[in-house]
Formats: C-alpha cells, sequence, structure tokens
C-alpha cells in the first residue's frame, strides 16, 4: 500500500510520541514492490507544479497517481500501463533534452526505458501505447517513449547524474549496475562505455549513488565497505572493460570505508552546517547503524540504532537553508524517524513498513510524506 501521511498526536506503541494519520492511500492486490519502486515529482510538467507518485511493480505494472483529496478518487489515477517486463525501479529527472522538463527512466533486467508522461490528448479513450502495450486506463495521460537500451547483462539497480559534469545540455545520464558488477554508462541514447568493479570485492550487488560534489559515484560492496570510485577513473579503466581484463589500466576506489554491516541504501545530501561549496555528505543506513561519511571517505559520525531500518530520505524542511537537510528513516517496526545529523527529533509511528519515503506536496499541503 502506498499512503500520503499526516502527522497526529496520539497513543502509539514504541514509546513513539506521534502516530501517522492516513489521509491518502491505495492499493495494489497481487503487486510486488521493491525499495526503488516508488518515485515524486511534476511528471506531466504541469503548469501548477503539483507532484504526482509514479509506481512500477514486478508484474509490469507502471501507474501514475495524483493525490488531490483527502480518501483515493478514481481520477487519482492519471496512468496505469503494463509494460510487459518488470519494473526493477522508477526515476524522475533531467534524462532527456527532447523533454522540456523532466521525464522517467524505467529499469527492467534487460532493457532501460526513458520516457515522459503527457495529457492525453484521445479524449480519455485508451489504445496501444508506444510500448506495445494496450493501455485501457490511461484516460488522462500516456507515456511517450523517448529512447531505449536493450542490456547486454542483467539489471540491479541504477543511478544518474551530470557525470563528468562537462555536458551542457543540463540533462542526466545514467549508470546502470548489473547484477554481475558491471557499471554502464548511457547518456541520453548512447551507451558511452562499461567497466566492471573490481572481484576481489563484488559478489552480489548493493547500494548505488552518484556524487555530484566529487563527480564519483560510492557503492556498497560485499565486504561491508563503501567504496567510492571517480568517474574519471571508469572512463579511463581500460583493464576493467572485461571481468578477467589484463591488459591497461585497472580500476582501484578513491577510498572505502569499513561499515562492518551490510549497506541498506545511502543518500548523498548536506545535512553538516557550515559545509562548503563542493562539500557534501554520505549517509549510509546499515542494519544496525547509520553513518555519516564525508565525500573523502572519513566518518563524521555514527549512531547505534535499536530498529531495524528499511528506508532513507534527506529532505529540507520549510524555511531552513538549503545547505542543511534532515533525514527521515523507515522502519521494520512501521515507524518513521525524522533526524537532524546524529540527533532524533522525533518520531511516529504508522500502519505499515515503508519500503520507500518522499515528500511531496497533496491537497495543497506541503511536506506530505
Amino acid at each position: 500500500s502506498f499512503c500520503t501521511l499526516l502527522v497526529d498526536r496520539g497513543r502509539s506503541g514504541m514509546g513513539s510520541l506521534f502516530q501517522l494519520r492516513d489521509l491518502w492511500q491505495t492499493k495494489f492486490a497481487d503487486e510486488e514492490f521493491d525499495v526503488r519502486s516508488m518515485a515524486v515529482g511534476n511528471v506531466d510538467n504541469d503548469k501548477d507544479g503539483g507532484d504526482k507518485i509514479v509506481v512500477g511493480s514486478f508484474q509490469g505494472m507502471l501507474r501514475v497517481l495524483h493525490p488531490r483529496k483527502k480518501g483515493y478518487q478514481p481520477e487519482d489515477l492519471l496512468l496505469e500501463l503494463n509494460i510487459g517486463c518488470p519494473i526493477l525501479q522508477v526515476e524522475v529527472g533531467n534524462f532527456s533534452p527532447n523533454v522540456q522538463g523532466v521525464s522517467i527512466a524505467l529499469l527492467a533486467p534487460r532493457k532501460l526505458i526513458v520516457g515522459s508522461i503527457v495529457r492525453n490528448q484521445r479524449g480519455g479513450e485508451g489504445g496501444p501505447s508506444e510500448l506495445g502495450e494496450t493501455d485501457l486506463f490511461s484516460r488522462q495521460c500516456e507515456f511517450r517513449k523517448e529512447f531505449e537500451h536493450q542490456l547486454e547483462r542483467t539489471a540491479y539497480n541504477f543511478t544518474f547524474g551530470n557525470f563528468g559534469q562537462g555536458s551542457g545540455s543540463g540533462s542526466d545520464q545514467i549508470a546502470v549496475q548489473s547484477m554481475d558488477g558491471q557499471l554502464a554508462i548511457y547518456d541520453h541514447s548512447k551507451h558511452n562505455f562499461s567497466r566492471f568493479l573490481p572481484s576481489a570485492t563484488f559478489l552480489c550487488p548493493g547500494a548505488f549513488r552518484y556524487v555530484p560534489c566529487k563527480d564519483a559515484f560510492v557503492v556498497a560492496s560485499s565486504t561491508f565497505e563503501i567504496e567510492c570510485y571517480r568517474f574519471s577513473n571508469l572512463a579511463s579503466s581500460t583493464a576493467s572493460e572485461t571481468k578477467e581484463g589484463t591488459q591497461g589500466r585497472k580500476l582501484t576506489p578513491d577510498w572505502h570505508f569499513n561499515i562492518g554491516e551490510d549497506a541498506i541504501d545511502i543518500v548523498v545530501t548536506s545535512i553538516t552546517p557550515g559545509l562548503g561549496k563542493g562539500e557534501c555528505d554520505i549517509v549510509v543506513i546499515g542494519e544496525h547503524t547509520i553513518f555519516c561519511l564525508r565525500d573523502d571517505g572519513e566518518m563524521r559520525w555514527n549512531r547505534r540504532v535499536d530498529y531495524f531500518p528499511s528506508c532513507i530520505h534527506a529532505y529540507h524542511p520549510a524555511g531552513k537553508s538549503k545547505k542543511s537537510a534532515h533525514i527521515l528513516v523507515g522502519t521494520h517496526g512501521r515507524s518513521l524517524v525524522v533526524m537532524n545529523n546524529d540527533s532524533v527529533l522525533w518520531s511516529a509511528r504508522g500502519g505499515c513498513v515503508p519500503l520507500r519515503v518522499a515528500l511531496m506536496t497533496a491537497n495543497k499541503t506541503e511536506g506530505m510524506i
């Protein structure tokens, strides 16, 4: 179930002073989702700037939802489309230079699809979509495919950003991590190059993020370490074009940090007050600990927690400097914990275990979760 939630003071378990009250929710029966199955943004580039929720399931269903009133209404479903293959991850970004505004990227096991959400000009009638499937429920929007890449290896996740920081278009590139440790870089409709992570530390894929302030990637390795690879090193490591490459320069991490446990997720943000230009924080949630690292791999702080984290999201509080963010942590105890640096501001208990959390404006109310 996917919900936007309103914080309400009341009784709840686990010692929390707050409980979460549902403002809007909907459920999708017999479908499965993952920690990367949801994204939030003005995906149809509407002039009013209202946020929409994009959801992709393992059953291949892509949906765009727009909560406008308390409680789910049929008109809240802007798009429902079966793309014909499992959706592993969905993100909102500036992926196509041909789109005036944001577009969405969908990762399937053997496909990377980038498309835009446009208002339906067919008067609300369903029909064949550009993905080759019949869209019977798309009465308000349709999915317009911008480009698609066929992947040579089975994908796990992806991250995005202005890699190399030399593109004048302002649009995002995409890096896909495969199940066997290959990082494939895509610049819009072109495949730039692919490199393999060092086999000495790679066993299975993990959390993967781009660090814009250092033009680098951070990867959670199988040795319970966070490794950092600069984009320039990836591009020049010709020996890593194949798993067993021996000729040329091998890929080595710029730095690595041992967290001693499995990394559930990573966010790149600025939660430390007074950070200068070109500095950022790397926040890692492990199975029992939250780590805050500097962008050079040195630890700022860590905090042992008495719950099992499930997800993390960084946001800038209203009225605060954009240089200082807070973090929102979801737990398997059905709680949400708000932190400022290593201090807990408040926690609240909800009715489900959050797989992914994000903030949006819904029902003309900012800061909805």
